[in-house]
């Protein structure tokens, strides 16, 4: 259930980034395609540590120290688009697209971790991707809402850096040898 909760929460983070970052920024006057280039950074963070955060696990056998440090670069980015957006947005949006990518890619790992057969494996993804996809998929919408009934993307970015804190904590229960 950890599993499931954790890669639920990451998943309600990335889908829910990936649809308000470029309109949080064309709200605050960036034209369309500056948007989408910051975008675009956003994306090439997370193709980079989604490929070195697996890499990371042959030496790292805690994964929890992996999963915390990604966790931990995803609040960043949250808290710096929540709480300072103006001051930094390319390095917030590369920050938070390290964290979400290494944290996705550091999920896919844990149905290998907290399985005993591959026939298992596939058991916990398969409930793992249903769940989370299936709740991850009112959060663009959810925090759609919240930005239309507060009328700014203050309170999107705030619940959103909340989430990570979920995140967090779950991540912390991940210990090794879990089942």
């Amino acid at each position: 259930i950890t599993v499931t909760l954790t890669m639920t929460v990451q998943s309600v983070e990335f889908y829910s980034s990936l649809a308000w970052l470029a309109p949080s920024y064309t709200a605050r006057g960036w034209g369309a395609s500056h948007a989408g280039y910051l975008l675009s950074a956003f994306t090439a963070a997370q193709l980079v540590s989604g490929l070195l955060g697996p890499a990371l696990t042959d030496r790292i056998t805690d994964h929890r120290v992996l999963l915390l440090g990604a966790s931990a670069l995803g609040l960043i980015g949250q808290l710096g688009l929540w709480l300072a957006p103006g001051a930094a947005p390319w390095a917030w949006a590369l920050v938070l697209g390290f964290g979400q990518g290494a944290s996705f890619a550091l999920g896919l790992v844990l149905m290998v971790d907290y399985a005993r057969t591959p026939s298992a494996s596939a058991r916990l993804a398969g409930m793992a991707f249903f769940v989370s996809y299936t709740l991850a998929s009112f959060g663009p919408a959810t925090l759609g809402a919240l930005r239309d009934a507060t009328g700014g993307f203050t309170a999107v970015w705030m619940t959103l850096a909340l989430l990570m804190v979920v995140q967090l904590g779950l991540c912390a229960l991940l210990r090794p040898g879990l089942r």
